[in-house]
């Protein structure tokens, strides 16, 4: 069976005028998900827009633990991002606070929810970004934030496919 993804939203859905809300469909169990998520090897695979490759300076997906990565876009700019993790519960859910961990980009914090699904053997994933103003969600919008997420969805789909 190849793994594929589906339902993705091509216009976000919201609670509030901060908030981005994108829901995929994988056919792979929560936990294998989960794992994909949340393991450096995985994450370097799929964390990016098409075009891009991810390197992962660290990933320890724990309760107050952190992450860096740097997204290499084609064209040789690097997209460093950090965080902090603040609830790992597999294989059901992530909470983290993410942000640009460089000086060119201005702060853009936002929290990450994202929650894992277990339905007909497969997960509904919903990745809810609440940025601290609507100014902030506004101009992540305007940078690509949901393209650029359903694009890592469709490479999250590839990583979980069977080899």
């Amino acid at each position: 069976m190849m793994t594929q993804a589906s339902g993705a939203t091509s216009e976000p859905s919201a609670r509030s005028d901060r908030e981005i809300v994108l829901t995929r469909t994988f056919d792979a169990p929560a936990a294998r998900v989960f794992k994909v998520w949340t393991e450096a090897d995985h994450v370097a695979r799929w964390w990016a827009p098409k075009g891009f490759t991810t390197t992962v300076k660290a990933l320890d997906a724990r309760p107050g633990g952190v992450f860096r990565l740097v997204m290499h876009g084609a064209d040789g700019t690097d997209y460093p991002v950090k965080g902090v993790y603040r609830e790992v519960s597999p294989p059901k859910r992530l909470v983290y606070v993410e942000d640009w961990d460089d000086d060119a980009r201005p702060s853009m914090e936002s929290l990450v929810t994202v929650a894992f699904e277990e339905h007909d053997g497969g997960t509904v994933l919903t990745l809810r970004i609440l940025y601290a103003s609507a100014a902030d969600r506004a101009a992540a919008t305007d940078m690509g934030v949901v393209e650029g997420w359903n694009s890592c969805f469709d490479n999250l789909a590839d990583e979980l496919a069977p080899a």
